[in-house]
């Protein structure tokens, strides 16, 4: 007997050492959002599994449901060819099962539906999200802060000043490259950019 009891304390220990090493390599190799492209078909049913993607609880309700539904009214429908332990007749009881006990155990598992079709609608539009940005090369993420950097640079270069545009104090035109206005200095050499003439050009 001894000798058992340390054997399947050793299969505890393995086991609790094999589930270890199973959780690790879950988390590595099929936990991650980026490893799901590389699965085939098993494996992305297993990654959406591990990451609750869709819940199965909702059809283990509905399982329930349909078998309580059934249970009741043919529970009803037998009792009106029964007696109880007194000779009296069952059928009204019958009756009664079968047209209040649908309509109780729906609102019953109706309270039980709501918050589970609450998750079920925040999965959904999650992944609608995501599928939306994927096709721009990102990952939905409905909890992170809204993308104002294309915003931000729009809004930058709207408030940079062109400096680049330059223009001549005397008439308005625009610069050349040498800083020089082609109508006021057509017959002058080269100026040195954005330098104003001096006040004996403009006397002479």
């Amino acid at each position: 007997m001894s000798f058992n009891f340390g054997l399947s304390d050793g299969l505890m220990v393995f086991a609790v050492l094999a589930a270890i090493a199973a959780m690790v390599l879950a988390f590595i190799f099929l936990v991650p959002e980026k490893r799901r492209a590389k699965l085939n078909g098993f494996g992305k049913f297993i990654h959406d599994t591990l990451n609750f993607k869709y819940l199965i609880i909702s059809k283990v309700l509905q399982a329930f449901y349909i078998f309580s539904t059934a249970f009741v009214i043919i529970g009803g429908f037998f009792m009106l060819f029964q007696t109880d332990f007194f000779g009296r007749w069952m059928g009204g009881y019958g009756l009664l099962v079968m047209l209040l006990g649908p309509i109780i155990i729906r609102v019953v598992y109706e309270l039980l539906m709501l918050s589970l079709l609450l998750v079920q609608n925040v999965i959904s539009i999650n992944r609608k999200l995501r599928n939306q940005n994927d096709e721009d090369g990102k990952e939905a993420d409905i909890f992170a802060s809204p993308d104002l950097s294309g915003f931000k640079a729009t809004f930058r270069k709207q408030q940079t000043p062109n400096a680049g545009a330059r223009f001549c104090f005397r008439c308005g035109a625009p610069l050349d490259p040498y800083g020089n206005c082609p109508n006021c200095d057509a017959n002058r050499g080269p100026q040195n950019p954005m330098t104003p003439p001096s006040d004996n050009n403009l006397n002479g």
